[in-house]
């Protein structure tokens, strides 16, 4: 019984990586992927119109790469603040 309640509480502290991932994504102005389409990617069951919007994706992402953008420290700082963030989650890390 108590290895259960660990392993409940372990999956209750796990942050949601395609959460985090799409916050990454919107920070480089990516706004047009969904956690879901992430997670039907990760399991290689996309559609075609969904296939293709991962192709923008990576086409997106290159040209981030290639446009040597500069990530703004003060804009990063303040969206850590922000009220936006989940309280639970954000509490964990600092």
């Amino acid at each position: 019984m108590r290895a259960r309640s660990d392993a409940k509480r372990d999956v209750q502290q796990t942050p949601r990586f395609a959460y985090l991932l799409r916050l990454g994504l919107e920070s480089v102005g990516v706004r047009y992927v969904s956690v879901d389409l992430l997670r039907k990617a990760k399991k290689n069951q996309t559609t075609e119109v969904e296939y293709w919007t991962l192709w923008r994706l990576l086409h997106d992402l290159v040209l981030v790469v290639l446009a040597d953008f500069q990530v703004d420290e003060d804009e990063m700082q303040r969206m850590d603040d922000s009220e936006l963030l989940d309280p639970e989650l954000h509490g964990r890390w600092l």
